[in-house]
Formats: structure tokens, sequence, C-alpha cells
């Protein structure tokens, strides 16, 4: 599923990921080999399950996430893509409030003064 998805073909996206394993363990070689390991797939076949399930709602609202981002994947059967639209939907929307809160942090200050 990992090399169908094509996300490790994006240098900028395995870069990330290898900054985020132990350290000594920082290498493309040790991502591939924790991507594949039994755990990962037992961890990946959890969430999948438990997303497919009657929890759905539950573990959005555990995310703090929107499940209307989603939901054009659930109406079509799809409560893994829908969970992934919520995620990146909501990393979308604090992205952009932190650049409003850069932009327009010191004319609110400004006003009030």
């Amino acid at each position: 599923a990992i090399d169908a998805s094509g996300i490790l073909s994006d240098p900028a996206v395995r870069a990330r990921l290898v900054e985020l394993l132990p350290e000594g363990q920082r290498t493309d070689d040790k991502l591939e080999e924790n991507l594949r390991s039994p755990q990962m797939q037992q961890c990946l076949n959890s969430l999948t399950a438990a997303l497919s399930g009657d929890e759905f709602n539950s573990i959005l609202a555990n995310f703090a996430l929107d499940p209307s981002d989603g939901a054009t994947a659930m109406v079509s059967g799809n409560p893994i893509q829908a969970f992934l639209d919520c995620v990146l939907k909501q990393v979308e929307k604090e992205k952009a409030a932190k650049k409003e809160e850069e932009e327009g942090g010191g004319k609110e200050d400004s006003m009030e003064e």
C-alpha cells in the first residue's frame, strides 16, 4: 500500500519522515524497514478497522476534526480517505490561521491603541 500510494517518491516527504525516526535510525533504509514492519502493519490495520466501524465520528472528535471535511469520501464508502481528507483540511485551516495571524496581528494591535 505504501508503494502504491507513491508518497515515498516525494523526496521532501521522505526527508520529513526520516527526521521523525529515532536518532541512529535516520536513514532511507530504516524508514522503509519501519514502514514495512509488522508493528506498523498492525497499527494500520487497527486504524483501518476503527475508521471502518461505528467509531468514525468519535475518532474524529478525539482529533478535533470536522466530519464534514470528509463527507464526500464517506458517501462513497471510503472512511480511510474521509479521515485523511479531514486531517488535510485541518492542516490547511491551521496554516491559513497562522498566516492570517502573522499578516494581520500587528494591524489589530495598532487599532486598539
